[in-house]
């Protein structure tokens, strides 16, 4: 049996660590589609936060880092420690300006980033028509980060006073994450899998009653990561650029997929940070809101199901798992996809 010891991984230093979500015409080429997903989403978006531009010797050495790796607009922090004064642990929630319950995501920020970091990535998927828990704690090795944020998540939907009463989907959620904020995303679905399988996991790193995870996105995560019994729908992301997260070591994350669908994509010219700039910037954007979709929805088949993949001309390197490979978009038949 293994225990949440086992599960924290040696990794390289990390600084930084009214409708449905819009949907992809999937007759149309694929990569028009994924370019769709980078767009502004069509609704207006709320947060229960707000950034500001990081100040202080430590947002000007992260500033800088950002810089080298192409995100020239400074870094946006919140109030949270170190960086500011609030607390270093919490769940900051960002949301469409829509009625009805929408799709989760909960999201886990790399070693030691401020959680304003990721307030433009967050507006983007908010756009797009999800709830997003940026879910933080200063220095996490464990992922404490996703199960909070899950926990959060049910006490503010079931909450008459909160202003996302009733506006989460608790049965379609996907846990994301970047660096090793991806890394912990990638443990939680571990910990599911192998407590679906009836080992048990310690306190306070279970799926709440009445949620349901659908999928996880992985942005650059940390190298050494247990993900042999991920059972759920996984993409893993990088780029050519990342020094931090290099593919040839974050292959392994994706490698040991087998139980689950898994996808792998590798972005030309892409360093680690560009997930904390603008989003216009960002050649990840587009793959990833089309993977949030495709998961919660079933958008975007033709991409991650079909013949499409892998449905955009930067992705450089690109690879389905044998369990992805055996996905069928709904009306179709006939072969498995060529790659």
């Amino acid at each position: 049996m293994r225990t949440l010891a086992c599960l924290v991984a040696t990794v390289i230093a990390v600084a930084l660590g009214a409708t449905a979500p819009s949907h992809a015409d999937t007759t149309r080429p694929a990569g028009t589609a994924v370019a769709a997903a980078a767009a502004p989403g069509p609704f207006g978006v709320r947060s229960t936060t707000t950034v500001h531009p990081c100040v202080g010797t430590r947002a000007d050495g992260q500033n800088s880092q950002a810089r080298r790796d192409g995100v020239f607009t400074p870094l946006q922090c919140t109030d949270a420690a170190p960086i500011g004064t609030g607390p270093g642990t919490g769940v900051n929630f960002y949301f469409p300006e829509v009625v009805g319950a929408r799709p989760l995501i909960v999201f886990s920020g790399g070693y030691g980033a401020n959680p304003g970091y990721f307030d433009r990535i967050a507006r983007h998927w908010a756009s797009h028509g999800y709830v997003v828990a940026v879910s933080y704690q200063l220095e996490e090795l464990v992922p404490y980060s996703a199960f909070r944020g899950l926990r959060r998540a049910v006490e503010v939907d079931r909450d008459r006073s909160s202003p996302l009463f009733g506006r989460i989907d608790l049965r379609s959620v996907v846990l994301a994450g970047h660096s090793f904020g991806a890394t912990n995303a990638l443990h939680a679905a571990d910990l599911i899998a192998l407590r679906a399988r009836g080992i048990d996991s310690p306190s306070g790193f279970t799926v709440p009653d009445g949620v349901r995870v659908v999928g996880v996105l992985a942005i650059g995560p940390a190298v050494g990561t247990v993900t042999d019994a991920v059972a759920l729908p996984t993409l893993v992301v990088g780029g050519t650029r990342d020094f931090v997260a290099p593919p040839r070591e974050i292959r392994r994350s994706y490698d040991a997929i087998h139980a689950g669908p898994a996808w792998w994509a590798i972005l030309r010219d892409t360093a680690h940070l560009i997930t904390l700039g603008p989003v216009a910037s960002n050649p990840q954007a587009g793959i990833e809101t089309a993977f949030l979709d495709h998961v919660t929805t079933g958008a975007y088949c033709s991409v991650f199901a079909g013949r499409d993949w892998p449905g955009d001309p930067r992705i450089v390197d690109a690879a389905r798992n044998a369990r992805a490979l055996q996905e069928r978009c709904p009306g179709t038949s006939g072969g498995a996809p060529t790659r």
